[in-house]
């Protein structure tokens, strides 16, 4: 072991010597030690005399100085742990290992998402520290929303470039030259340090050695935790375009894990369809039943149809089996939304229970117990169910992306009416449909939407000018995030930015029929980040009050 007094001296030799000069070049490997707050790192590198040796030195130390403490896994910060089920996360821990394996790959992103306190940092921590053991780890950032330095970019790509050093030593040379070299590179964009701190030194070393690093694999996984703990919204969403560059066009070798919860502005970037291929994402979930419950739940729901069904009838008695029961428990893996959704599927009274309850039994998870696989299986099978897929997807997403329900004051004090978005008849309006074509469309999914009775097709107002929950709604929430999850949803995927091109042109096609129905009364915010200048012109702006319908497009 080498410490910071015992240095391995270059050979000497003179000016004049040309013997000499030909024997330090040719020196094979020169030792250089530089210790630092993690002990002291150890480096063979082949360099051709003492001043590549002290650049190496000095660009490795100022790197240290720009880096984040406390931001590695290992700093000794506890997290609290998750709440899935154990089952979910010996499935978690499996799957990301099977990525990260993956032959077929050479790079990729994973997104784990979930609420707060949901254990999303102690599974990066935990995966941290499986990957360190087996060398696979290469960096790794905690974001901390009330730790001064983790809570921004400013120090994110030093720290990463650092810790890249340490566990691919064959960067550490590259690394330190360009510090060195420009020690301003601290004050370049987030982009330019990528590219210079890790990009360029990654490729360069493994453009050396190729596969000739005997005994050993790459250093690949990065993991960047609780983006949504970086301040500002926006810097979130430039380090997922620029990592996502990164992998796409520079073809960098790595895979990195990114959690955070599912804010808007991180959910669509990662949207992107660029990342289509490479990008795969982790729900995870606060509400945690234990088998017992649900298996309790369970036999209670299937009773209730057994003696109130219509077709009760034709119901087997000893229907369901015991196994059909397990089966059903193991599939949810302790989420409670996942059986309730089979439930209400299979208690439709249009259809068969005991062919509802088959069909479900014959989805196909090909990953196992991760977090809403089943639910994400069933839901492309509820969808898929409905016979104008297009036309349900086209009132999900105005259901979805419009503004939410409130209530103000005019400035008489009077209180106005929300959006009526939940209002199947506004809703057919607005997207220029038949009356009644949407109990039709939707006539198949009762098992995830509340659906109003066609034959009483408005919904109610309490008294202080709130809806009522008897309108068009989702029935949970993890729907919604199902449907604006590129990768989750495959094909019912939500495009927030064609739903909002979408609604703003309704909303212009309206605006000239002089229609006023009582339900158009309220304005649609369309946000710049989710509406383009060539989808809606920024000159469209409130036109009138007796106009049903407005649009306000702000532009910077």
């Amino acid at each position: 072991m080498i410490t910071d007094s015992a240095t391995t001296a270059p050979p000497r030799h003179t000016r004049g010597s040309s013997k000499n000069v030909t024997s330090a070049a040719m020196a094979v490997e020169h030792v250089v030690a530089t210790s630092g707050r993690r002990g002291v790192w150890i480096s063979f590198l082949p360099c051709a005399d003492v001043l590549t040796s002290s650049v190496c030195i000095l660009g490795a130390d100022t790197l240290e100085r720009r880096t984040a403490p406390g931001a590695s896994f290992d700093s000794g910060t506890k997290y609290d742990p998750p709440k899935c089920h154990p089952r979910t996360q010996t499935a978690i821990f499996t799957r990301i290992k099977s990525w990260l394996h993956d032959e077929r790959r050479e790079c990729g992103i994973l997104w784990m998402y979930g609420p707060n306190s949901v254990g999303k940092s102690s599974i990066a921590q935990t995966v941290c520290r499986m990957c360190a053991d087996e060398g696979l780890l290469a960096a790794s950032f905690f974001f901390s929303r009330s730790v001064v330095g983790l809570n921004t970019e400013k120090h994110l790509m030093a720290t990463l470039a650092h810790q890249i050093s340490l566990s691919i030593p064959e960067t550490h040379h590259y690394i330190a030259q360009v510090v060195e070299s420009d020690p301003s590179i601290f004050r370049g964009s987030l982009e330019t340090q990528l590219q210079t701190l890790i990009i360029n030194p990654l490729l360069q070393a493994y453009s050396t050695l190729g596969d000739k690093r005997p005994g050993k694999t790459w250093a690949r996984l990065v993991v960047i935790d609780g983006l949504d703990e970086c301040q500002n919204t926006n810097v979130q969403r430039y380090i997922v375009r620029i990592l996502s560059t990164a992998l796409i066009h520079r073809k960098l070798p790595l895979f990195i894990l990114v959690t955070s919860r599912p804010e808007a502005s991180i959910r669509d970037s990662f949207n992107s369809y660029d990342l289509r291929e490479m990008i795969y994402t982790i729900v995870l979930d606060e509400s945690y039943m234990s088998d017992t419950e649900i298996r309790r739940f369970l036999w209670s729901k299937f009773e209730q149809i057994r003696q109130a069904h219509p077709l009760r009838t034709y119901i087997p008695s000893a229907w369901p089996s015991q196994q059909t029961i397990q089966n059903l428990v193991q599939r949810a893996a302790g989420q409670f939304i996942y059986a309730s959704t089979v439930m209400k599927y299979v208690d439709s009274a249009q259809h068969r229970p005991v062919e509802r309850l088959e069909a479900v039994l014959r989805i196909v998870n090909p990953l196992g117990d991760i977090p809403f696989a089943e639910l994400d299986c069933l839901y492309r099978h509820i969808l898929a169910s409905a016979h104008n897929v297009k036309g349900v997807l086209r009132i999900l997403g105005a259901l979805l992306r419009s503004q939410k329900l409130y209530s103000r004051k005019d400035a008489l004090g009077k209180v106005e009416l929300p959006i009526p978005v939940a209002n199947p008849r506004f809703l057919e309006e607005l997207l220029s449909l038949n009356r009644g074509d949407i109990p039709l469309i939707l006539n198949d999914l009762h098992a995830i939407l509340n659906i109003p009775d066609a034959r009483h097709n408005t919904i109610s107002q309490t008294s202080n000018g709130k809806v009522s929950d008897q309108g068009l709604r989702i029935l949970d929430h993890s729907l919604s995030d199902f449907l604006m999850d590129r990768s989750r949803a495959g094909q019912y995927f939500i495009n927030a930015v064609k739903v909002h091109a979408e609604l703003a042109r309704c909303c212009v096609r309206n605006i000239p029929s002089g229609r006023r129905p009582r339900s158009c009364v309220k304005v649609f915010h369309l946000t710049p980040q989710t509406l383009t200048r060539s989808q809606v012109r920024p000159s469209i702006r409130r036109p009138s009050s007796r106009h049903p319908l407005s649009i306000i497009c702000s532009h910077p």
